[in-house]
């Protein structure tokens, strides 16, 4: 929807990439930092078209976070992706959280994936989503390098405690603003959009989608919603086109054990009502992509420090 001045429009973000991709990370932890990049399949094609074609019926334009080597891979899809009305942003090149990389291989990565996603659609990139919303207390030198990248907002940051967010050496940043702001950075500014949370018993809780959309009743996300539009805010929801995708999981993986299996049947619980889910959830509400949002929003964003506490 293009006229929100009333109600703060919501904001659907997308991170396009392949189960295969970050499956390794969530099976086998050790292999987090020593693993080779794993390439995309096919399936990420079915599975982003799937969720585009939800959003063209509903009439939702989302912001979509593309991993470089699913560009360098499929770059028709990231065209089409562009020719639907959505934006396209970068979620890295290789799907390795930021903790996993150094400094010098963090720009490394970030250059590589401007380079192959702006490419695909021959328009600059302006935003940027960590893998696994890496970017945490420990790793917020990337924040200025971002900047420097020339990008305009980072949407990597979940503020919340790590025992909400569960991935092996994720330490979170549970004092972060919870809502967008503007980071002056030196002599850069760059904007962050972190993924909502909502505010139980004094904790903050990261209901804004994934794989909590296949599990806790939506009555939580639209509460999560309305919190925060009532304070004046978007709602920044997130999800995986892999999220609607029921089939994969039934494929043993060769040489899985029997914690690989169990977790391979938990975790495809409830994906194969996801898209229905996800049509109830957005029905109704207003939407944007982040760089629409901005263009109305940005020079009114309050300053904060990377580490000061949010409401």
């Amino acid at each position: 929807m293009d006229d929100y001045e009333g109600t703060p429009p919501n904001i659907l973000t997308l991170d396009i990439e392949d189960w295969r991709q970050s499956a390794p990370d969530v099976f086998y932890p050790e292999r987090t930092v020593t693993r080779p990049l794993v390439p995309p399949s096919e399936r990420v094609i079915t599975n982003t078209r799937r969720v585009l074609g939800i959003l063209t019926d509903l009439g939702v334009r989302a912001t979509c976070f593309v991993l470089g080597s699913v560009a360098e891979c499929y770059p028709a899809l990231v065209r089409e992706i562009d020719a639907r009305g959505h934006e396209v942003a970068i979620h890295g090149y290789g799907h390795r959280p930021v903790f996993a990389m150094t400094p010098t291989q963090f720009q490394a990565d970030v250059r590589r994936a401007l380079a192959v996603v702006q490419d695909s659609t021959g328009k600059l990139v302006r935003g940027y989503r960590a893998p696994y919303f890496s970017i945490t207390r420990r790793t917020q030198w990337a924040l200025p390098l971002l900047a420097e990248l020339g990008l305009d907002y980072d949407a990597s940051i979940y503020p919340c405690h790590p025992a909400f967010y569960r991935f092996p050496g994720w330490d979170g940043w549970a004092d972060a603003p919870r809502y967008p702001h503007a980071l002056v950075l030196g002599d850069q500014r760059l904007v962050e959009v972190p993924t909502t949370t909502i505010l139980v018993g004094g904790l903050r809780l990261p209901l804004a989608g994934g794989a909590f959309l296949r599990f806790l009743p939506l009555r939580y996300f639209r509460r999560t919603m309305h919190d925060a539009n009532a304070q004046g805010h978007p709602a920044i929801l997130y999800l995986h086109p892999h999220d609607l995708d029921s089939e994969e999981l039934r494929i043993p993986i060769p040489g899985e054990s029997l914690r690989v299996r169990l977790m391979r049947f938990g975790l495809n619980v409830g994906r194969s009502r996801n898209a229905r889910r996800l049509r109830m959830l957005l029905e109704g509400h207003s939407f944007a992509t982040i760089q629409e949002w901005l263009s109305q929003r940005e020079p009114a964003l309050e300053l904060a420090t990377g580490g000061s506490a949010g409401s």
